[in-house]
């Protein structure tokens, strides 16, 4: 049995958590085992059938309100009261804070092997694991083995997980203790960023704007931008440093890591902190003035030059195209 750690939010199962399953997918069905997910609190019948489309076949469910919306040792004790039920040997989950946290205390609970930030697994002689390093910056192939259980944090992929025939999944609702060293450590309100667009983890299509932007005013080009394409727009550290863009802006190893299918990104030089942020973008196209800025060399596409005559030319463009989100 294969295990998938989801986290589900706005009845929707979090992109983070469908790379894991997809990967629990691919080795369940190279290795004719069956595939089951944990999660906690309520789940709808569009997150079960999102589930049951890649072959999920059970979904365990922690349902008790105090877990909810996070508690880190309540939720590792719900992945151990599913391990226990469904004897299974693998567990993946998102490389989400959340889910690597969790898997972290999970795996110490059961003395079992945890490797973090996982791009690829394959079950031959143990476990051969491809993981990045360094920020992103280094890939590792390592070989877990002899090991009783193992659990495996997974990146997002920018790839499109391949769909199965749907199954119907049965939902089991896991019945253990929880006490007061589960709740010590709890989020009890979750309060969201004010203003419309779609976040910067969800978003297809991702503006991001470095030092280079020259000031706070000159954001407003990208976010005119973000407009007409319906994209989320994000910062390097170094702006929000600054203090020009918030905190929740900010895409990096220290930020939200981002997959889209398109990442812009203006006048930021590509530190190696920035990249494990968007290292899994599926297109990087930067536009920067140094020709010779690290970004540069690993974007998909690269124009150098001045962003902020680049930029109004692409929206005038694109008005006259009748390009609209």
């Amino acid at each position: 049995m294969i295990l998938c750690l989801v986290e589900i939010s706005d009845d929707k199962v979090a992109d983070a958590s469908l790379s894991a399953v997809s990967l629990g997918a691919k080795l369940a069905g190279e290795n004719s085992d069956s595939l089951a997910c944990v999660a906690v609190g309520e789940v709808s019948d569009s997150a079960r059938k999102e589930l049951g489309s890649y072959g999920v076949s059970t979904l365990y469910l922690a349902s008790d309100p105090r877990l909810s919306p996070f508690a880190p040792a309540g939720w590792a004790k719900a992945v151990l009261a599913a391990v226990d039920s469904s004897g299974a040997k693998v567990v993946l989950g998102g490389s989400t804070d959340r889910s690597t946290e969790v898997l972290a205390r999970a795996s110490a609970k059961l003395d079992a092997a945890f490797m973090a930030n996982c791009i690829d697994i394959k079950t031959a002689g143990g476990y051969q694991v491809s993981r990045l390093r360094w920020a992103g910056s280094v890939i590792e192939d390592a070989v877990v083995s002899e090991v009783p259980i193992a659990m495996f944090s997974v990146v997002q992929s920018e790839l499109a997980a391949p769909m199965v025939k749907e199954t119907e999944v049965q939902l089991e609702t896991l019945s253990f203790d929880i006490g007061d060293s589960e709740l010590r450590d709890a989020v009890t309100e979750v309060l969201l960023p004010t203003g419309d667009g779609v976040s910067l983890s969800d978003s297809r299509i991702v503006i991001g704007g470095g030092r280079g932007v020259g000031s706070p005013e000159g954001f407003k080009v990208l976010d005119e931008l973000a407009g007409i394409l319906g994209a989320s727009v994000g910062v390097s550290r170094v702006v929000t440093g600054l203090g020009w863009r918030p905190h929740k802006d900010q895409i990096g190893q220290t930020g939200t890591k981002i997959a889209p299918e398109l990442y812009i990104a203006c006048g930021i030089s590509g530190a190696i902190q920035h990249m494990a942020g968007c290292r899994s973008a599926k297109c990087i196209l930067a536009i920067n003035q140094d020709r010779d800025a690290p970004i540069m060399s690993l974007a998909d596409y690269a124009v150098v030059g001045d962003l902020h005559k680049i930029l109004p030319k692409l929206i005038e463009e694109l008005n006259a195209a009748g390009v609209k989100s």
